[in-house]
């Protein structure tokens, strides 16, 4: 059996009013993978092209956790590549300060992390690992099969060119 996960990065304002509404209305679930630093915000910097985010604030993201169809992930405190990041103790307050202030601010769990646009090492592996999260998401194109590395799976970039035929070719493992 093949399974598709939806997953999406930053927690953008406009997952919260265009895509959360799609994916009530057909019951389709997904995991929303947030940076605590810029909640509320309407600049989180684009780390792959010069453009800013308008971020969902504390209440968004409350609601959408109450949903059954949403689970809410880490994507760090700052959003900043952690593979170029040397400081042991900021690595640590990136990937354990941002779980615990979504655990805190949803009153849920947090077991989910995603690398901030994919960058990460053997050593931001351990770290996801250390601080209590079960899976972590990269960048890196491909399907996930049983034996797949946990801390380091795979996804396929979804956006406005693609069609539902390359989406079913990515689907077929």
């Amino acid at each position: 059996n093949n399974y598709t996960v939806l997953t999406f990065d930053d927690g953008t304002k406009d997952f919260y009013e265009n895509t959360f509404p799609l994916l009530k209305k057909y019951n389709i679930s997904a995991v929303q993978y947030i940076s605590t630093k810029w909640i509320g915000s309407n600049g989180m910097p684009s780390l792959s092209h010069d453009y800013t985010y308008k971020i969902m604030n504390w209440k968004d993201i409350r609601e959408l956790s109450k949903s059954p169809l949403i689970t809410i992930g880490s994507h760090s405190v700052s959003h900043i590549r952690l593979n170029e990041i040397n400081d042991e103790n900021f690595i640590k307050e990136e990937i354990e300060e941002s779980k615990l202030m979504i655990e805190e601010k949803i009153k849920k769990h947090v077991k989910h992390f995603s690398y901030p646009k994919g960058a990460y090492n053997k050593k931001i592996k351990e770290f996801v690992n250390k601080y209590g999260y079960e899976i972590a998401v990269s960048c890196t194109q491909g399907v996930n099969y049983c034996d797949t590395d946990r801390f380091s799976l795979k996804r396929y970039w979804v956006n406005k060119h693609t069609t539902i035929i390359h989406f079913w070719w990515m689907n077929k493992g």
